[in-house]
């Protein structure tokens, strides 16, 4: 028994010497780490020696161009800069920019879990303008989004898109005071609207469908960028007869035979630009002839607008509205070719007939 307690105290104490030699070399390994450390302590990274301001400008760069919505969540949310760093975090929390246009959608993300994190971006954008856009693809209740109507005086820009009459918005009203643009796309024609009272006193650019044309409520004199799609001639007339501050109009059409005697009879004295589409090659040639637009400097219309002696018909247009067109767009195929209308029309200092439409002829932002 001794000889058996004396092998355990010499086995302990081999150990402590060996314990001892491992704890003095890991001291000197840490002091040697220390050391090797500290270069790497004070070395600034590049990108995190950058003014404030030049990061807040890079981070703005990160959004898609305005006035694109970024998405709520994944790799191309702003979100992902608050990932990186705690430095980076700091300033994208402290750049309201970042966090003023927002987006709701139909995707993988609850909408309830959409609505949290847009309150919290509502919360990060300080003061600035918002931009809000909703896109929804499924049937759903939005009443949650009540939380950011309540943000109503600070939108600059909505969009809604109801693709059913099941879905159900809560009522928007009241003063918009810096609303400039309003795009909505609604499928019920005759269902109540969720605008219930327009009070924007900047509105300019207005976006409907032909449900929203019928239900929602606008100033139209104060209107200076119209788009009306897949509307029908008769229902443009009482809206067209108050815009007479219009600039830029662009009109896509459906149409019925029902419409063959109806005339629509538009004075624009301030118009510049007019886009006429008809998708369905339905409405009859002679349409242009039913406006008077003697500021008109831009001009996109389908071919078949035309009858069977297309410069006859531009010469006898120009000649009786009494523009100065600059700009001159045809979509379709005519049989007139480019170089015959450039002869014809030689003060006209861009002309195209072409198979498909310019989608950037609009030079208005709100």
């Amino acid at each position: 028994m001794l000889d058996r307690l004396q092998k355990a105290r010499t086995r302990v104490s081999d150990l402590d010497a060996q314990i001892q030699r491992l704890e003095a070399s890991l001291a000197m390994l840490r002091a040697e780490r220390v050391v090797a450390q500290e270069p790497l302590d004070s070395y600034a990274y590049p990108v995190l020696s950058l003014p404030t301001e030049i990061t807040c400008e890079i981070f703005l760069h990160f959004l898609p161009p305005y006035p694109a919505c970024p998405p709520i969540d994944g790799p191309f949310s702003p979100t992902v800069l608050t990932h990186v760093c705690r430095t980076w975090r700091e300033i994208a929390e402290a750049t309201p920019d970042l966090w003023s246009r927002i987006t709701l959608s139909a995707q993988e993300l609850s909408l309830h879990k959409q609505i949290e994190i847009s309150n919290l971006w509502i919360r990060r954008s300080g003061s600035r303008p918002l931009a809000i856009e909703l896109q929804n693809n499924r049937d759903q209740d939005l009443m949650g989004l009540k939380s950011l109507i309540d943000y109503r005086v600070r939108w600059e820009r909505l969009t809604l898109r109801i693709p059913s009459p099941t879905v159900h918005l809560p009522r928007i009203g009241g003063l918009m005071p810096l609303l400039r643009y309003l795009d909505i796309d609604s499928v019920v024609r005759n269902a109540p609207t969720p605008l219930t009272f327009l009070d924007a006193p900047l509105l300019r650019t207005v976006v409907f469908n032909y449900a929203a044309a019928a239900t929602i409520p606008v100033a139209w004199d104060q209107i200076t960028s119209l788009t009306l799609y897949y509307i029908y001639p008769y229902e443009c007339v009482p809206i067209l007869a108050q815009g007479l501050n219009l600039v830029h109009c662009e009109l896509r059409f459906v149409y019925h035979d029902e419409e063959t005697n109806v005339v629509l009879d538009c004075t624009l004295p301030r118009l510049q630009t007019l886009i006429l589409q008809d998708p369905y090659h339905e409405c009859p040639s002679g349409l242009l002839t039913s406006f008077i637009v003697p500021a008109l400097r831009t001009l996109q219309i389908p071919a078949w607008f035309f009858g069977s002696t297309p410069l006859d018909d531009l010469r006898a247009f120009i000649s009786k509205v009494g523009c100065k067109l600059q700009k001159l767009h045809i979509i379709g195929q005519l049989e007139t070719s480019n170089e015959a209308f450039r002869r014809e029309f030689p003060t006209i200092g861009d002309i195209s007939v072409r198979q498909y439409a310019d989608t950037d002829l609009n030079p208005f932002t709100y």
